[in-house]
Order: structure tokens, then sequence, then C-alpha cells
């Protein structure tokens, strides 16, 4: 074989060896989740169903996040700063491979009211409730894609109607960029992000 033909090969093993890595990067992203949901996202007439046929259970996860003293994120998947592994363990600042109990105790979370959010988050297909800085409460529904190019519909609660409020976030989306609001009842919306 030439000194040329010898080069090919070693660029061909090259790839290929890129090629396994990226494909080991990707599978590893998508079993935590990170890649986010592979169903198609809930319609906006999907969530109003969702709204109305689970208001007691959205409205006991608004009620428990805005009344927790010291945790704005509470999910299946992450407590405030700890994140759940693929492994099944948690980390913590400080604290690796903590299990569930590990956790609750870091964060100071009892464990009946962990269970009430498990419960209440599962019974509508949710993952997270979140509390931000102006009071407001979200219950994370779907997320796909990655921070650059991704798309979510959660359901909001809101003291305020947020802005843009629109009639319904599935009709007439940019092609850019864009946080909309569609109104459901009692101070709950859906919100959509795109981009």
């Amino acid at each position: 074989m030439t000194r040329r033909g010898s080069w090919w090969w070693v660029a061909l093993a090259v790839a290929a060896g890129v090629g396994l890595v990226a494909l080991w990067l990707w599978r590893d992203l998508d079993s935590r989740g990170d890649a986010g949901d592979t169903r198609p996202p809930p319609t906006d007439d999907e969530l109003r169903g969702l709204r109305r046929a689970h208001a007691a259970e959205l409205d006991e996860l608004h009620a428990l996040i805005a009344s927790e003293p010291r945790l704005s994120i509470v999910g299946d998947d992450r407590v405030e700063d700890c994140w759940r592994g693929r492994d099944g363990t948690w980390g913590c600042p400080g604290a690796k491979g903590l299990d569930e109990r590990g956790m609750l105790d870091h964060v100071g979370l009892a464990r009946e009211r962990w269970t009430r959010y498990r419960d209440a988050l599962s019974s509508i297909g949710g993952h997270r409730a979140e509390r931000d800085r102006d009071g407001r409460v979200r219950v994370t529904i779907y997320g796909a894609g990655i921070v650059t190019s991704g798309t979510s519909k959660d359901l909001l609660w809101s003291p305020a109607p947020p802005t843009p409020l629109v009639a319904d976030t599935d009709r007439d989306r940019p092609a850019r960029y864009v946080v909309n609001y569609a109104a459901l009842e009692d101070d709950w919306y859906i919100e959509h992000t795109s981009n």
C-alpha cells in the first residue's frame, strides 16, 4: 500500500471515532432527558383539557411551591440546585451521589411533601413546579431541543396577565424566538416558547 493510501485509512478511522464519540454523547444527553420529549408538543386544546381535568392537582402544585420557604424548583429531575443523574442518584453542590433521602435532607424538603409534588406532577404528566421571583408559578409540561433551538409548552399561574397574550399559541408562530401566552381560567395560562 502506498503512503497516500494509508492516510486515507487513518482519516477514515479518525472520522469513525469522532462519529462514535458524537453518537455516545448524544445518547448520553438523550438518556438524561436533556434533549427533551420525543413526543410532539401538546396543543393548546390538549392543555386546556389538562387544566380542566386536573385543576385540583395544578392548584395543589401552585399552593405547594408558592408556600415553600426556601425552594423555588421541585421536580422529578431537579430539586432546587440538586439534579438527578442517569443512575438515579442525586448530585447537589458539595454532595454528589446522594440517594433520595440524602437529597431531601440536603434541600430541607420533607418526604411527605416531596411525595405530594411527585404525585401531582405524575398525574398531569408534568416534570417540575417552579416559582419565579415575581411570584408566578410554572408547571413544566413539555420541552424538547437545546437552549439555542427548542420548544417548550408549560402551564403558568400568574396574578397578572403575561404578555404577549394571544388567542392560541399554536397559530401563527413566528419563525424566530418567541414567548407567548394563551389564557385559561383562574389566573392560569399556556406558556409557549420556541426558537
